[in-house]
């Protein structure tokens, strides 16, 4: 406390710990009003501690005070001193051998020892006391090991021992001492052993286990506490067996099976007369085989046995007669149905055979127990209800048994055989099928039914196939694959990808429904004796069908029959245009649609709007139009004084690029400005046009595409394989000095760049027009017949000639002779095959009009007439349909009359068997386009209609509709 204040001092009393930073505690005043400061303690421990005396008054300078330390009432005894720590990072380290003193001063005491192992010593932990102790061993970790209470309890024993551990691992290992249930206790622990371990005398496992054999006792040892020893012993079915081990320890015997699965366990024979071994005692074998016993010792403690399997004699059970068959359903013996027989013998009187037999609904069958004794038959169904008996074969005068019967219903049946009285026959057992073949099923009828409207054999449309008999068990009928169960009448005809079949409620039918993309020929009869790539398909069963109508029948494969349809092969109306007009361009696009560009309308007045037909609603819409995005599908330019013109064009080249868009080029229309004779008013001029644009599909735009360096009509454009476009041939007015010609000059659009150039030093050897240009496999380009206009050193004024034959472009060396035609032509069609092959389609010679085909052969690279159209065309247009190529309309050229006529037909040529289908077209046309949809038809687009006296297809009217080519 402090005292005897002075010079205004008000004191602050505080109480430090002996390490002398800690405050402990603190006081202000006594009382209210008194400025002296007191505190009472009691100190924990002995040592130095700190009394600080403060001024309250932070800003006092001074002041005077006394300080008085008593001792208040008695001081307690000090507490007593643990000897040992109580975790691991307080444990006394001890070693093996010496023997320790430890003490449990208070309750609640731990005492733990640090002690280092050896990995695979065993050693023995024991605390030698009088008290009560409890031993706890760890790992380093902290994780608990082993534990003892009392080495012996029944003995007064309550030390404790933790006997035999085996070491695990080399390390630091940690034993926890405590004393029992609240006492106290004084003790020594001890540490022994540390040797290499007991070797084991008997494997642990099964698959270490000792083979021991019946009556031969085998000894054993559990070394250590935690030892268990295996043995394996052959035992024989049915056989009785007792286990055993001899010793006054006490062991623990358990039984298992090969599969690890427990049997049986006995701790004490008879614990009640001291017999602490094992009995498992009259155990039958239920199989033959290796089974295992185990051996270990009661609460980890050691023991020395012997063990012993032995198999008490008895008395033999009485011979069994093996009976050959069950007496009922579970037991059954399961017989097929045939006339090969299956034996049985009744073996003793009473006994019966069951045999199990599956029978089908509807069927007839004959059930037969033959034998030289006497036998009585019964048949019943699978709920045990007898549907039939029979003692005696009367028609066959035996005394075996027969039964006729006609299934009520399908699945197993059972058979059972009986002697009669108390006779044991033996016999033979039949089930046979006497149920009449069943017909063959043969496909009577096919129809085709055209869901979508279209005309066609397209994905959905649907086959309805009728046949003689019932058809309705169809094989597998999760994975039904048209394709496999049926076969079509011409090579290459197919149901289309992923179509399926299935039964209807009519149980003689089986629907077919087309999958992607199908290739039937329905126009036409089928004939099975004229099957070509052009024939109409037949249907039939495929050998080796799935297609079943009983057990063993399946549907016939017989002479296929025709698919019947209402469709027919030929032209029908289609969408009209917004704008009659003919000379024009028509491409597919990759999209499905088409477009078209340019032409002439009635009075050769040029069409300037482009047009995309969309076979998903089958209209034509202008291109502008702004429900197609309301971009600008109009091209146009500007001329010299800024005037924006559009611009029309005829006779030009529209090529379908790499990427879909579409190139178009050239022709004849008007651009640019002429300033002769009134230069303040420019005008258009028409002549052959140097520009060219590219339709973008996605935008439905045209943007300008660079300008042709020699301008050009009726020329020829080819997309070669880097994805440019060489232009060869066509007509310019402007040269020879006016007077025109066919151009020699070659060019290339390169599709990147967007940019026209011409071939330096390269060109036609005979440049041409109204011909065709076909890419070979060998890069070159192939111009085959057309005509030209030009000069020669025997005549400088420009004439017309016919092309001679072919000839060849390469992009290095230039033109040079191709292989001669039977007849030289111009204005004729052509279409090529996947093979390369070249068919070249009538056309004029000059002097007369031709209906002769020729085909281009190229690996021999020769030409060959190989059949005649019915009519000579020129102007007619030629799309490949498979193997086959429809020549369209066109002009019949009568050079001896002097008539010009539009055809009013087209004609399917087959070109495998060189002959020609003649179809009646919606209107005549000519200088029109065709270009083939994606669903396979063919659409006309355009062309002139009427009595035409030119070969130019110039006159006559415009025409609106358009018209597609279906083949069914």
């Amino acid at each position: 406390m402090t005292q005897t204040l002075g010079g205004g001092m008000d004191t602050i009393l505080r109480l430090i710990d002996t390490n002398g930073t800690t405050m402990i505690a603190e006081n202000d005043d006594v009382q209210a009003g008194m400025m002296e400061s007191r505190l009472s303690f009691t100190a924990p421990a002995n040592g130095d501690y700190w009394l600080v005396v403060v001024h309250k008054d932070a800003t006092a300078t001074s002041g005077t005070y006394e300080v008085l330390a008593t001792v208040g009432g008695s001081v307690p005894p000090p507490a007593p001193v643990d000897d040992h720590g109580n975790d691991q990072a307080n444990a006394t380290a001890i070693t093996v051998g010496p023997a320790t003193a430890g003490k449990i001063e208070v309750v609640g005491d731990l005492d733990m020892f640090a002690v280092d192992l050896t990995a695979g010593s065993v050693y023995d932990f024991r605390t030698a006391t009088n008290d009560d102790t409890i031993l706890t061993l760890f790992d380093d970790q902290g994780n608990l090991l082993d534990s003892n209470d009392d080495e012996d309890v029944s003995q007064g024993l309550l030390n404790s021992l933790i006997s035999g551990y085996s070491a695990p691992a080399t390390g630091t290992y940690y034993l926890l001492v405590e004393a029992y249930q609240g006492t106290l206790a004084d003790y020594t622990i001890i540490v022994s052993g540390g040797s290499a371990p007991t070797p084991d005398d008997h494997g642990n496992d099964q698959a270490n286990a000792t083979a021991i054999t019946v009556n031969q006792a085998t000894s054993g040892k559990i070394e250590v506490g935690t030892d268990v020893d295996m043995f394996a012993i052959d035992v024989t079915a049915g056989t009785v067996y007792d286990f055993k081990t001899d010793t006054l320890d006490d062991t623990i015997l358990t039984l298992f099976d090969d599969q690890g699965n427990l049997i049986d366990s006995n701790d004490d024979e008879d614990v009640s007369q001291g017999l602490l071994n094992s009995l498992i005692s009259q155990w039958t074998a239920p199989n033959t085989g290796t089974y295992y016993l185990l051996v270990e010792s009661y609460q980890t403690t050691l023991a020395d046995y012997t063990i012993t399997a032995s198999a008490p004699t008895t008395p033999p059970p009485p011979p069994v007669t093996p009976d050959d068959h069950g007496n009922d359903m579970a037991s059954a013996t399961a017989i097929v149905l045939s006339s090969t027989p299956t034996a049985g013998k009744i073996e003793t009187a009473g006994d019966e055979d069951w045999f199990e037999v599956d029978l089908a609904n509807g069927k007839s069958y004959e059930f037969r127990a033959a034998t030289a004794g006497d036998t009585t038959l019964a048949l019943m169904d699978n709920q045990g209800n007898q549907l039939a008996f029979n003692d005696d074969d009367t028609a066959g005068m035996t005394l075996g048994s027969v039964i006729a019967y006609v299934a009520t219903g399908s699945g197993s049946h059972y058979l059972v055989v009986k002697g009669k009285g108390q006779t044991t026959p033996d016999y033979d057992v039949t089930a046979v099928d006497n149920t009449p073949p069943a017909a063959d099923a043969q496909l009577a009828t096919a129809a085709f039914s055209d869901k979508d409207g279209n005309q066609l054999a397209s994905m959905g449309d649907e086959i309805l196939l009728t046949f003689s008999e019932d058809v309705t068990t169809v094989t597998p009928i999760m994975a039904l694959d048209p394709n496999q169960e049926l076969t079509l009448g011409v090579t290459g005809n197919t149901f289309g990808m992923g179509a399926t079949m299935s039964t209807t409620a009519n149980n003689k039918e089986i629907l077919v429904v087309l999958g992607t993309d199908p290739n039937l020929r329905l126009g036409g009869t089928f004939d099975v004796a004229m099957v070509t790539s052009g024939s109409a398909s037949g249907i039939d069963v495929a050998a080796g069908t799935a297609i079943q109508t009983a057990a063993t029948q399946t549907a016939a494969v017989s002479n296929p029959v025709d698919i019947e349809t209402s469709l027919t092969t030929g032209f029908y109306p289609a969408a009209d245009l917004v704008t009659a007009r003919g000379y024009h361009s028509a491409t597919t696009l990759d999209d499905g649609r088409v477009l078209m560009v340019g032409g002439l309308r009635d009075g050769s007045s040029f069409a300037y709007e482009s047009e995309i037909y969309d076979p998903a609603t089958a209209t034509w819409t202008n291109a502008s139009d702004a429900s197609l995005g309301g971009n600008s599908a109009i091209m146009a330019a500007q001329d010299s004084q800024g005037n924006a013109y559009y611009i029309g064009r005829y006779d030009h080249s529209a090529t379908k690029l790499a990427n879909g868009q579409v190139l178009i080029a050239g022709g004849f229309g008007f651009e640019g400005t002429v300033d002769y004779a009134d230069p303040a008013n420019p005008r258009p001029i028409y002549r052959e046009l140097q520009s060219a644009f590219v339709f973008d599909p996605s935008t439905n735009a045209f943007t300008p595409a660079g300008t042709i360096q020699a301008p050009r009509r009726g020329h020829y454009a080819t997309l070669m394989p880097n994805g440019n476009v060489v232009f060869t041939g066509g007509f310019n007015s402007a040269i020879n000095n006016g007077n025109g010609g066919t151009l020699p000059l070659v060019e290339v659009y390169d599709a990147v760049a967007g940019t026209f150039t011409a071939m330096q030093n390269v060109g036609m050897q005979f440049p041409r027009e109204a011909g065709t240009a076909h890419l070979l496999a060998n890069g070159k380009i192939l111009h085959v017949g057309g005509q030209l206009f030009a000069t020669t050193q025997t005549n400088p004024n420009v004439q017309l000639y016919m092309a001679p034959g072919s000839s060849e472009f390469d992009m290095t060396n230039g033109g040079a002779a191709g292989p001669a035609l039977t007849d030289n032509r111009r204005w004729h069609a052509a279409s090529e095959n996947a093979a390369g092959e070249i068919f070249v389609f009538g056309g004029d010679s000059g002097g007369a009009g031709l209906a002769s085909v020729e085909k281009f052969d190229p690996v021999a690279m020769t030409f060959t007439k190989v059949g005649d159209l019915r009519a000579n065309r020129a102007r007619a247009q030629a799309v490949a349909l498979g193997d086959n190529v429809l020549v369209l309309g066109g002009m019949e050229i009568d050079y001896t009359a002097g008539t010009i006529s539009n055809l009013t037909t087209g004609e399917l040529y087959n070109t495998a068997a060189n002959v020609s289908e003649e179809y009646q077209l919606q209107s005549d046309r000519n200088t029109f386009k065709a270009v083939k949809l994606n669903d396979g038809s063919v659409m006309l687009v355009g062309g002139f209609a009427g009595g035409s006296t030119s070969i130019s297809g110039l006159d006559g009217t415009a025409v609106m509709a358009c018209e597609r080519f279906v083949q069914p």
